[in-house]
Order: C-alpha cells, then structure tokens, then sequence
C-alpha cells in the first residue's frame, strides 16, 4: 500500500513537472522576473518587472511605466551599452512590425511580420524613453550580455543569436533545432556596429 501511494505521488509530481516546464517554454504570462536600480539616480529604486507581455516598471507605488500592448517581452538588461557613464534599460521583444504608423518614405517592403527586436531606453522625468529601437533583427536574441570584453573601458553588447522558425501568416517564432552563434556589438554614435573579429 506504502509502494502504490509513494509510486502514485511520484507520477503525480513528474506530470506537475512537466506541466509547469510546458508553461515556461511557451511564455506563461504568469511568470514573472523581476530586477531593481536606480536608473535616474535620485536615491530611490526602482523596480522593473515583466513577463511575456509586458514590463512594468514602479517606483514605490506609482507606476512609471508600462510596454505598449502587442509587445512580448523576453529579456531585460539595465547596463550601459552606449558608454555614457548612466545606465539604460535594455530589452529583448516580439512585435509586429518594423515600423510604427510612420514608416520611412523609401521602404517599400511588407511591414507585419511578427519578430524579435532590441530596444534601449532611458529613464528621464519618470518614465522611459527610447533611445535606440531597431526594426526586425536578422535574427532572434537568445541570451544579452553588456560588458567590458577587451578591456578597453567600454562595453560591448554581447548577443547570443538563434534561427527564426515560421508559424502561420507572417508570425515567427524561435526555432529550437536552429544553430546559434555568439556576436559582439559596439556602439558608435547612433546604434550598433557589429565587431566582426568576435563573431563565433
């Protein structure tokens, strides 16, 4: 009788794994992570948390902020990837679009495909502001990195990329099985240039 309760807990505890697994790895918007700092440097923190759908960002009680509806957020950095000694909040997200409602008069292209892109912003006067949004990335952010890599006193954004995998319509999404490599970025006046030397 022991035998048979302990097997039953133990198949009921594997199928608890292996639902909460299923919710991590298709972006359960009930997981939250969450980090904190200082970002305007007036001595009071805040914090930042999010999910897949959105990052909202608190002082206290207040809320300052809060990423428009249609954005997925998967990843959040607060580093210094322009090198102006004040740290911004860096973020990974799935939109739609390259463009917003004003698109720049020479592009001619589709502008619906739902990809990954790499925004920085900078906390000022109580809520973010963008400092750098890139259109559709070549390809999808795996894992985001900002320091220092040779020495030199400034940071590099070091990139993790993978494959995109085509749903239905014009909606991609991670490929799994795709290959990755590992890319490093410098700023330079108005967004990243890639270091081809430290591409692997």
């Amino acid at each position: 009788m022991v035998r048979k309760a302990a097997l039953g807990a133990g198949i009921f505890l594997l199928l608890l794994l292996i639902f909460l697994l299923s919710f991590s790895k298709t972006g359960n918007p009930e997981v939250e992570l969450q980090t904190q700092g200082d970002l305007d440097g007036d001595g009071v923190i805040e914090k930042y948390v999010w999910n897949s759908q959105a990052l909202t960002v608190t002082e206290g009680t207040k809320v300052l902020w809060k990423s428009p509806q249609g954005y997925g957020i998967d990843r959040v950095v607060l580093a210094d990837p322009d090198n102006d000694g004040t740290d911004n909040v860096v973020v990974s997200l799935w939109k739609k679009g390259s463009f917003g409602k004003m698109r720049p008069f020479w592009y001619t292209g589709q502008n619906d495909e739902y990809k990954n892109h790499l925004f920085v912003y900078k906390l000022q006067d109580k809520t973010l502001k963008p400092v750098w949004c890139s259109s559709n990335l070549a390809h999808p952010i795996l894992s985001i990195d900002i320091r220092d890599v040779d020495g030199d006193g400034l940071n590099e954004l070091i990139v993790q990329e993978g494959q995109y995998k085509k749903l239905t319509g014009n909606r991609y999404i991670v490929d799994p099985e795709g290959s990755a490599r590992t890319t490093v970025w410098q700023w330079q006046e108005w967004g990243f240039y890639a270091d081809d030397r430290r591409k692997n």
